[in-house]
């Protein structure tokens, strides 16, 4: 479903990912947010979905995303979901 041609697909897949959780989901999640073609929108879905999933590697998947590389609203919104992921 993430190939799908439309972004509100994609981005209802992502927001299931991130309450399914899990490892298969968090990797599922990285790639999408590191794809050149989605949008920053779905990529800010894509984020917000990993700190939905309570494990160490969606906190690390987090910490290891350079928000230095991503544009501001997005770099915004990764310091939000590190934020939320601690609590």
């Amino acid at each position: 479903a993430l190939e799908s041609p439309d972004p509100d697909t994609r981005v209802r897949v992502m927001r299931s990912l991130g309450r399914l959780g899990g490892s298969e989901a968090t990797g599922v999640l990285r790639d999408a947010v590191a794809r050149p073609e989605l949008m920053d929108a779905e990529k800010a879905h894509g984020i917000r979905a990993l700190s939905m999933i309570d494990s160490a590697e969606a906190r690390e998947t987090l910490a290891a995303l350079d928000s230095k590389r991503l544009p501001k609203p997005l770099a915004d919104e990764l310091h939000r979901a590190r934020d939320h992921s601690a609590d």
